[in-house]
């Protein structure tokens, strides 16, 4: 059965409009799907009207969720929740979406009062977005360095440094989680080998996995995305293994974009998971 339940449009970094993805997911043969923009629910309304009656579809988003050190790791991680099946109008996730929002916005703009005190004047606004609407950290750096090509290095360490303001705007673990069953929905850990410290991606090994799902399993996670077009075979099947082991159902999603490298859409998947 192909299915495709982690896919992101123009509401946040993919590159196409919510209708544009519906309608290439029913041309590629896709029998259920759901759209997974990180950190809005902005779409929703979009995606189920276009697939009505052409397309199974899942209330669906993905939470960026602020760095926790994990058992025994290193450094601390920011893991992805996809969250699926709720009610988009809940007050409780609404809220904590909200808050996030206005968190990061107001973490950039002071960030570019920082970066203007120092002596290169920019406006958030001026900053295109190099994925998307989602504004990255390495987009203000490189607005500054194509306004600034002579940037002091301590300009451009000033920016690197709100890398850590930026992931504590984020949600935590426990309160997506929370928010996603409040809302009557099911949170799901994305892409489990891959992390990020300080927006830079990790890859994690099988016993670092391992650590990290026995950690999200007492904070009530419910599945685990092993289907992803990244992971080899034998990652799959221990991913499989572990949501056996825990009692997890499995989710597939291709973690469609739209831009090059990130173009593939639709998972094959024999998986006994409560979206089909």
């Amino acid at each position: 059965m192909k299915v495709d339940y982690h896919m992101h449009t123009l509401c946040s970094d993919g590159i196409c409009e919510v209708e544009a993805v519906v309608d290439m997911a029913v041309n590629c043969g896709i029998l259920a799907m759901a759209i997974t923009d990180h950190d809005t629910l902005s779409g929703i309304g979009r995606a189920r009207q276009r697939c009505l009656g052409r397309i199974r579809y899942v209330t669906g988003t993905e939470i960026t969720c602020a760095e926790h050190l994990w058992g025994i790791l290193p450094i601390s991680q920011s893991i992805h929740l996809l969250g699926y099946g709720f009610d988009e109008t809940d007050p409780m996730l609404c809220a904590l979406l909200s808050a996030r929002k206005e968190r990061t916005e107001a973490v950039y703009q002071e960030l570019a009062e920082a970066v203007t005190a120092s002596g290169y004047p920019i406006r958030i606004p001026d900053v295109p977005m190099s994925c998307g609407n989602v504004l990255q950290l390495r987009d203000v750096m490189a607005h500054v360095r194509a306004a600034y090509p002579a940037v002091s290095a301590e300009a451009a360490g000033l920016i690197d440094s709100y890398a850590k303001a930026l992931t504590e705007a984020n949600i935590t673990v426990e309160d997506g989680i929370a928010a996603l069953h409040h809302a009557g929905g099911k949170a799901v850990w994305a892409h489990p080998y891959n992390c990020y410290h300080h927006f830079q991606k990790q890859s994690l090994h099988a016993q670092e996995v391992s650590i990290l799902l026995k950690e999200l399993a007492l904070l009530g996670i419910d599945g685990i995305e092993t289907e992803y077009p990244a992971f080899s075979d034998s990652e799959k099947s221990f991913l499989n293994r572990l949501a056996a082991e825990y009692g997890l159902f499995t989710t597939a999603g291709s973690d469609f974009h739209g831009s090059e490298n990130r173009n593939h859409m639709g998972m094959e998947s024999t998986q006994n998971s409560f979206l089909l």
